[in-house]
């Protein structure tokens, strides 16, 4: 498993410093490598984290709660194995609470729009999950 350094994590994501320490220490990302606690250690992220910590930067500036952030993280179920992603995420906000998680090919998002079930008015955040792994995998491999 590729190991990632807390600066790497950094530079891949866009992250703050400041963002990724309460993120993990809040326990909404867990190192999949290497946990640790106290000074003089190192924690070690997998792919499966930058994953996590990148979709997490783009809902923070939405207005979306800690918790909020942790549901939408467990609703993508993103294994540390997994080599293939859905296209799309979807999820629907009031600014403070995720409800649910949509996830499908565009092809399918744009099926339940015209289906009035996925949006029906309600505003959300569309997150273009492929297009999001591929560009970790590019920055991190390069």
């Amino acid at each position: 498993m590729q190991r990632y350094r807390f600066a790497d994590v950094l530079t891949h994501t866009g992250a703050t410093r400041s963002q990724l320490i309460y993120w993990t220490n809040e326990e909404l990302i867990t190192p999949d490598v290497e946990d640790t606690a106290g000074t003089g250690h190192h924690r070690a992220f997998s792919f499966r984290n930058l994953i996590q910590v990148r979709v997490a930067t783009l809902l923070a500036p939405r207005g979306l709660s800690v918790k909020a952030i942790g549901f939408v993280l467990r609703a993508l179920r993103l294994s540390p194995s997994a080599t293939h992603y859905p296209e799309i995420a979807w999820i629907p906000t009031d600014t403070t609470t995720a409800q649910t998680v949509w996830m499908g090919s565009v092809r399918e998002f744009a099926h339940e729009l015209r289906q009035g079930v996925a949006g029906g008015g309600v505003a959300g955040i569309v997150i273009k999950l492929q297009d999001l792994v591929v560009a970790l995998r590019e920055k991190a491999e390069g």
